[in-house]
């Protein structure tokens, strides 16, 4: 009887720490589990940091190369110096892909208007200087040549500031014209003036000329003596035949 309740303690006594076993490891299971599914957060935060930190930044890239872009149309002419910062104070504003890209797509619509503008002014320009060209040949200004000349060069040019340049040479050289036309037509006058003058002298008789025009000469005296004597010789022989008839 004393070993039947003996092993019957025992077995309880068994029974009870094995259910106290089971209790304290569900337990210390349970309690382990929030601080792994915490270590697993702070991996995942850390690998999203990380990921965040490399992923490249697309509107900081979008801004930059737009930058270069336009300065490279202002540079080349397209934009103009205030044209080109209002859209650089713009880009600067941009928070989005889509603002940066619409400022680059301005700047250029205003390129395109740029050229035609000025392709307007250009070939303005080159017609302006053909017809100055041709009134100062026919003011005499610049020879047919030098006028061909300068057309030439009016057409191989491709911009503005070209046709201001040989502007400046087309005046350069009317003037210079102008300038030896002027002397020449000075010297011509001179040599006229010269020329008329001395056959107005020589045409013009001396007071001596006049002198000599008017007295007679040596052998006109001689003759005139002659003709008289013998005027008077005649006379006096008719008058002493006309007394011998007489007596």
């Amino acid at each position: 009887m004393k070993k039947l309740v003996l092993s019957t303690v025992f077995i309880a006594s068994l029974l009870v720490g094995q259910i106290g076993y089971a209790t304290e490891a569900s337990s210390t299971s349970n309690t382990d589990t929030p601080s792994s599914s915490t270590v697993s957060k702070e991996i995942s935060g850390t690998t999203d940091t990380t990921t965040s930190e490399t992923k490249p930044d697309a509107l900081g890239i979008t801004k930059s190369d737009i930058f270069l872009l336009m300065n490279d149309m202002v540079n080349e002419g397209k934009l103009s110096q205030f044209q080109y910062e209002g859209l650089i104070s713009r880009l600067e504003k941009a928070t989005t892909v889509e603002e940066a890209t619409l400022v680059y797509s301005d700047a250029i619509d205003l390129a395109k208007q740029n050229k035609e503008l000025y392709q307007s002014s250009f070939d303005e320009k080159v017609y302006n200087t053909k017809y100055q060209l041709e009134l100062l040949v026919k003011a005499g200004r610049l020879t047919q040549k030098q006028a061909d000349e300068f057309v030439a060069k009016v057409d191989s040019s491709k911009t503005i500031e070209e046709l201001d340049a040989i502007w400046a040479a087309i005046e350069k050289a009317a003037d210079k014209t102008s300038t030896l036309t002027t002397s020449s037509s000075t010297v011509e006058s001179s040599t006229t003036e010269s020329s008329k003058k001395v056959e107005t002298i020589a045409k013009t008789p001396n007071s001596s000329e006049k002198q000599s025009t008017n007295l007679p000469k040596t052998g006109e005296k001689e003759s005139n003596v002659g003709l008289q004597l013998s005027a008077v010789t005649s006379l006096f022989l008719a008058c002493v035949l006309i007394k011998r008839k007489s007596s």
